[in-house]
């Protein structure tokens, strides 16, 4: 198994990144003042917000139409964004399939995009047949008894069934760990056909 070669690379970091605890908690807490505001701590707000508005959307979901009816809606909702953006960078790179190489790629380039919060994911590894990507958090689930960590076995196989849809390559993608399992990490490999 390889990594792109910018997966060695020193120059990625996050402003946001490497804030502290006490830092963090006061961020999230809305305690801090307008003065106090830096770059790295806008980083960290915007970074959390995609986190913090999907929790609530899938709270609201489930009050409103009941636990069945909120995880079909985070399946869908995961399957539809997962095959726009895995169409749309396929389209960038003018090819009509992904590969292992490019969906690491991928992988890396849409957890780098989000912020601090996603760089769990990173690197991705892959060889001629498939890509693996490991995480040691989750920003769907982490441990939490309330909020997205209800939902993440359903945005799983939403994201899951998006990239089957959109990619004729992809022969299946296995979940071989999960937190929404009891395991203390998460393991996904996708694996090719030879096209």
């Amino acid at each position: 198994m390889r990594q792109h070669p910018y997966a060695k690379s020193r120059v990625l970091f996050y402003p946001g990144g490497n804030l502290t605890e006490q830092e963090k908690m006061k961020l999230d807490r809305a305690a801090m003042t307008v003065e106090e505001v830096r770059p790295e701590y806008i980083i960290h707000v915007l970074s959390n917000m995609f986190t913090t508005w999907m929790h609530s959307a899938l709270e609201i979901m489930e009050e409103v139409a009941g636990r069945n009816a909120a995880c079909k809606m985070a399946e869908n909702l995961a399957a539809r964004h997962t095959f726009r953006s895995w169409t749309s960078f396929l389209k960038s790179r003018e090819v009509s399939h992904g590969s292992p190489e490019l969906m690491a790629e991928w992988q890396d380039i849409a957890h780098t995009y989000r912020g601090p919060v996603h760089t769990g994911a990173l690197f991705a590894e892959f060889d001629e047949e498939k890509c693996v990507v490991r995480r040691e958090e989750c920003i769907y689930y982490g441990g939490r008894d309330v909020g997205a960590g209800l939902y993440d076995g359903a945005l799983c196989e939403g994201f899951m069934r998006g990239y089957m849809e959109a990619d004729p390559a992809i022969e299946k993608i296995d979940r071989v760990r999960g937190f929404c399992y009891g395991h203390d990490s998460c393991k996904q490999i996708w694996w090719y056909k030879s096209m």
